[in-house]
């Protein structure tokens, strides 16, 4: 797999989950430095992920202890 190939690879799965967010922040002209959308869905989908498990923690009571280092 040549590196063009991965990229386009990544950019296949990912696209569908950026896809809701192109066009919420106008990009700036020229080169992109750093993708909006992209950076938009990665917060919305971390965001998501937090309130997910909280609402299961929630119903469930359960807590995962971890052990300090020891």
């Amino acid at each position: 797999m040549t590196v063009t190939s991965a990229v386009a690879t990544i950019n296949a799965i990912t696209d569908p989950l950026v896809a809701p967010f192109r066009g919420v922040f106008s990009q700036p002209s020229g080169t992109p430095v750093i993708e909006i959308a992209a950076l938009l869905a990665i917060i919305f989908f971390v965001l998501a992920a937090a309130l997910s498990l909280g609402f299961v923690r929630a119903l469930t009571g359960k807590r995962i202890e971890t052990n300090g280092g020891a």
